[in-house]
């Protein structure tokens, strides 16, 4: 492990970071919550690069956790910019400058695998110059999917050498977003739709005023939110399982309990979907299943369906039925102190529609339709709502299932691709499971990137770093030299 940079070294590291925020904040906007996000990603991209050479578990930590701050974004003159990217960059900067050097041999597995997602990248970036109507929007939604693509890279290269504590900074992530979550439904029970001092919406709160409130967090949206959080549970509970840590005890019926606050079907899918990869693969061997494992895994399956049963308690008594948006929190009125409900509080405020599977539903054939135009290598990156909009206020239209959005943007080559490197990705997972001490954390990974897969048919986030830095760090737990599992090993380890 290197010892890290020198003095001169980190100064520079520290000037440069300054001199990026100033540059971004001098040239977007110039307001003092623009102000504040420049600091926390010019702070974050800063951290990667000092931790990089001497830390790199701690430097992939910061990226994730900065990453699944989605919600935040930096203005800049070519459009909205997210927290992570500008650390993704540092990173890949930090790396390029250190002192040790690359083994690029242990990046011969992801030849293929980079192969693949390259084609489906290259298919996109090629449907967007020839066809898409907003060009500028579109290739400015390619270059964030290939720099989020980019960070899986770069967490598989942080991690090739250290990827033991990982996982701590991913559950980590957990908390960061599920405890603000029960604060702001705890607010939103409390104050109403919309605060007291004014027509602020209800922070960390999705559709306040409609029909079917839901809990972002610190998120983008809902889905994502929800998704993130089922993606962790595998991993928060493969960390109970391989230890006795009192904080992995708390995390994972806390996550699964904020999980219910997103009210996402798709991340609902997901978690079972998740944690059945997880259970096949971490006890594969049949010598595995005996009774010992099958009480602890029946144990927690129980913890786990409690706690997604509480959080659905919990959700219907703090976030079901709008009230007059301004009306605080008042015990003497009916239906747990929120008033009488109202479908529409707010004049001329139409509430969002209940049924999102139609709303979801209804773009598939509309979809299917365009697509003919360029069946080979698709009709552009994000192009479908420049194509399509909806509503009074004719908004851009959106695919929210993946598994359409990927052949109207990127063709059936682009989308065969992406559909082969993630098998390969999971290919190479779960052959790690067969073969190595610590299946139990190759196993979480793989149950975590199915869950996001699965949810993602809900909600397509592929221009997000999330799950391409999962595939990284999953990646890199299945290729680091480790000795082959032992035999009569009674437990999943991580």
């Amino acid at each position: 492990m290197d010892e890290g940079w020198s003095r001169w070294q980190r100064v520079a590291i520290l000037a440069a970071s300054a001199v990026a925020a100033a540059g971004l904040w001098l040239t977007g906007d110039h307001s003092a919550g623009n102000l504040v996000f420049v600091v926390l990603s010019a702070a974050a991209a800063a951290a990667v690069a000092w931790l990089t050479p001497s830390r790199p578990a701690a430097a992939f930590g910061i990226l994730f956790v900065v990453a699944s701050l989605s919600r935040g974004t930096i203005s800049t003159p070519v459009g909205n910019m997210r927290f992570e990217q500008p650390a993704i960059a540092a990173g890949f900067a930090a790396l390029l400058l250190a002192r040790q050097r690359i083994d690029l041999r242990r990046l011969r597995p992801l030849w293929p695998i980079g192969a693949a997602f390259g084609v489906y990248l290259a298919c996109l970036a090629l449907s967007t110059v020839l066809f898409a109507p907003d060009r500028a929007n579109s290739l400015r939604m390619t270059f964030w999917t290939g720099l989020s693509m980019a960070g899986g890279l770069l967490a598989f290269l942080l991690l090739i050498r250290s990827s033991s504590r990982a996982t701590e900074w991913i559950c980590l992530s957990g908390y960061v977003q599920a405890i603000p979550a029960f604060v702001f439904a705890i607010l939103f029970f409390s104050l109403g739709p919309v605060l007291i001092a004014g027509p602020t919406p209800a922070p960390g709160v999705q559709d306040p005023l409609g029909i079917l409130p839901k809990v972002f967090s610190l998120s983008w949206e809902a889905n994502i939110y929800a998704s993130l959080l089922a993606a962790l549970t595998p991993i928060g509970i493969n960390r109970l399982l391989s230890g006795n840590r009192l904080a992995d005890k708390v995390l994972v019926p806390i996550m699964v309990a904020a999980l219910a606050l997103g009210v996402t079907r798709g991340a609902y899918l997901g978690l079972i979907a998740g944690l059945a990869v997880y259970v096949l693969l971490a006890a594969a061997p049949r010598r595995l299943w005996n009774r010992q494992t099958l009480r602890r895994v029946g144990a927690w399956g129980a913890v786990i369906a409690g706690s997604l049963g509480a959080g659905l308690v919990l959700t219907a008594l703090l976030l079901a039925g709008p009230r007059p948006p301004t009306n605080p929190l008042d015990f003497t009125k009916p239906n747990w102190g929120r008033g009488s409900g109202v479908s529409n509080p707010v004049p001329g405020k139409v509430a969002g529609p209940a049924d999102t599977v139609g709303f979801r539903l209804d773009r598939v054939p509309v979809a299917l339709a365009d697509m003919p135009d360029s069946l080979i290598v698709g009709l552009g990156a994000n192009s479908f709502g420049q194509r399509h909009t909806f509503g009074e206020d004719a908004e851009p239209d959106h695919i929210s299932i993946l598994v359409v959005a990927a052949p109207y943007e990127a063709g059936i080559v682009g989308a065969a691709g992406l559909g082969i490197g993630f098998w390969l990705v999971l290919l190479a997972l779960f052959k790690a499971t067969r073969t190595r001490a610590d299946r139990g954390t190759v196993a979480a990974y793989a149950g975590a990137l199915v869950c996001l897969l699965v949810a993602y048919e809900a909600t397509n986030a592929l221009n997000f770093a999330l799950i391409w830095l999962l595939v990284g760090a999953g990646l890199a737990a299945a290729t680091e030299p480790a000795e082959p599992s032992p035999a009569g090993e009674p437990v999943p380890a991580g």
